[in-house]
């Protein structure tokens, strides 16, 4: 058994991974890991993982009684989805108080208030604190907790001025941060602070600091209720600014340090939360953030993006200024129809699909057929003639119009292409009439998909790839010949890779495939002769070919296989 003898810490790391439920449970697979999820380095506690409070409660309790206290936890992640149990979060958060943890999340859903014991102020060892979902969010400023924090993570909170301190004044400046002198990174995301007259951001420490949608509600009531916002943060070197409610307004800044910013408005209503201002004030918004913007002048590194409520941008539209190779290369991946329907959303994009390289059409776009093909007749005539089609696909379901069909494999014919890809549905498959030979032939790689009658003449000379699927060949030659030689790819003189898909060849008594330059044949589920004849024999010619792969239900008779130089052969018969 080499997993178990692997080293213990890999064994920890590996069961860290998972939710402490599944981790717990790896405990009946061996007897040597019985005890193992007892002494895991992290715990993660998860309510979608139970039917009730009832049974989420009993585990955590059971799991924290019966851990090894001589191993520490380093991270806990704390998740009740519905109603929180107050009792339980909080013995979930003294324990790693008292077990020297680093990291601890919790996360709510009901929006509860976050009201942790007096033990969760005095640890020690906590260095990477994560909130989500929590109302009326505060900490002692004298708290010993905030001298170990370098990462803080507050997601959809709210964030409250301590109305308990002594000497607590309204039309004080809220300092939520001030005793976090150690703390190096900053993350708010959809925040709503309030109190205080003015919000100021103490955190002289910080190297990254990000603020998403954040919402400031002062208490401030003399400067027509406009709510201010300081930062002191003389090591920050990135700063990450976005908003859907307004630009904050910042009175003061000490960024002295700054490198790189990053700032983003797009007005409209925070999520949860009453915005500041009306977002439709621009004038408001426009003095907001040239106020900001001047303080970040300084920063090496700036991007910025603002959306107006009429959807306009002072950035530069960097995929409208991509070269046109990369714009072709993007649209060739999506449906013609789609790649018709972007023209619409830049007048430098009008004719870009004039001149794509790759074409493809499918009848899954379109209510119906007249309107498809329509289309796709559109598309060909209008193209630019000097620009080549390198592939084209069309997959017909629900038709085999034959006279559409033509059309395409005549303009992959006369224009160059050199992929050309052909399905059409398995109710209807067609009889393709194919156009006189041509001088010049591009077609290398050719697939066909649901096809009876097929006849490759010698248009195709310059295959050098050949994919088929569901397809029927028929014997065409002099029924009255005794020899009968089927000889269906004889023009595919410079072929290389052949596939052939539940593929039936029909007449003739002998099928012949001769092949002076391929190099792989694979062939899955095909069939030879009528049922009546039971000598019908294959003889296979391919003196390059390198790999051959033959699976069926039915096996052939190969009266001669000339293979010299095979390596690698696979065979799966299954009578």
């Amino acid at each position: 058994d080499i997993i178990s003898k692997l080293p213990q810490d890999i064994f920890h790391q590996v069961l860290s991974l998972l939710d402490t439920k599944d981790a717990v449970r790896t405990s009946f697979v061996s007897k040597k890991w019985e005890t193992l999820w007892n002494s895991i380095p992290t715990l993660n506690f998860n309510s979608t993982d139970f039917r009730t409070l009832k049974s989420f409660k009993k585990f955590v309790n059971y799991v924290l009684s019966l851990r090894d206290n001589d191993c520490n936890v380093h991270t806990i992640r704390y998740h009740r989805e519905g109603s929180t149990d107050k009792s339980l979060m909080n013995k979930v958060i003294n324990y790693a108080v008292t077990h020297s943890v680093r990291y601890l999340k919790v996360s709510a859903s009901d929006f509860p208030p976050f009201t942790p014991s007096r033990k969760f102020f005095k640890c020690q060892s906590l260095q990477n604190l994560a909130l989500r979902n929590f109302r009326d969010v505060w900490f002692p400023v004298e708290a010993s907790l905030f001298n170990s924090l370098t990462i803080l993570n507050f997601k959809e909170c709210t964030i409250v001025h301590n109305k308990n301190i002594r000497n607590y004044n309204p039309d004080e400046c809220f300092d939520p941060f001030l005793g976090c002198v150690n703390l190096k990174f900053l993350c708010l995301q959809d925040c709503l602070f309030s109190g205080g007259k003015t919000l100021k951001l103490t955190l002289p420490k910080v190297v990254n600091l990000t603020i998403v949608r954040l919402i400031y509600e002062s208490n401030n009531s003399t400067n027509n209720g406009e709510a201010k916002v300081e930062l002191f943060a003389p090591k920050m070197t990135a700063f990450n600014f976005s908003s859907s409610s307004r630009a904050l307004c910042f009175s003061k800044m000490d960024i002295s340090s700054l490198e790189s910013v990053f700032v983003d408005i797009t007005p409209g209503f925070a999520p949860g939360f009453v915005p500041l201002t009306d977002p439709r004030d621009a004038n408001k918004m426009n003095k907001d953030l040239i106020k900001m913007m001047g303080w970040l002048q300084k920063a090496q590194f700036l991007t910025a993006t603002y959306q107006t409520t009429e959807g306009k941008t002072t950035q530069k539209d960097r995929l409208i200024s991509l070269p046109d190779s990369i714009i072709h290369k993007i649209f060739s991946y999506v449906d013609a129809k789609q790649a018709v329907q972007t023209s619409v959303l830049s007048t430098d994009w009008k004719d870009v699909w004039k001149s794509l390289p790759d074409l493809n059409f499918d009848t899954y776009s379109f209510s119906n057929i007249g309107s498809f093909k329509k289309f796709t007749t559109n598309i060909l005539s209008k193209r630019n003639g000097k620009c080549t089609v390198g592939e084209i696909r069309l997959f017909c379901i629900h038709t085999s119009d034959k006279a559409l069909i033509r059309r395409v494999i005549n303009y992959a014919l006369t224009h160059g292409v050199i992929s050309l890809t052909i399905h059409v549905s398995t109710d209807f498959a067609p009889f393709c009439p194919l156009p006189k030979p041509l001088k010049h032939q591009s077609i290398k790689i050719l697939r066909l998909g649901n096809f009876h009658t097929v006849r490759l003449s010698c248009l195709f000379q310059s295959l050098t790839v050949l994919q088929l699927s569901s397809c029927t060949f028929i014997y065409d030659g002099d029924k009255q010949d005794d020899e009968r030689c089927f000889e269906p790819f004889v023009n595919c003189t410079n072929l290389k890779t052949l596939y052939l898909g539940r593929c039936k060849f029909w007449g003739g008594k002998t099928l012949k495939f001769s092949f002076p330059n391929l190099i792989e044949f694979t062939a899955i589920s095909m069939r030879f002769g009528w049922d009546e004849y039971e000598d019908s024999k294959v003889e296979f010619f391919a003196p390059k070919l390198t790999y051959f792969s033959f699976t069926s239900t039915r096996p052939l008779c190969f009266s001669k296989i000339d293979v010299p130089a095979l390596e690698e052969m696979y065979i799966d018969v299954r009578t």
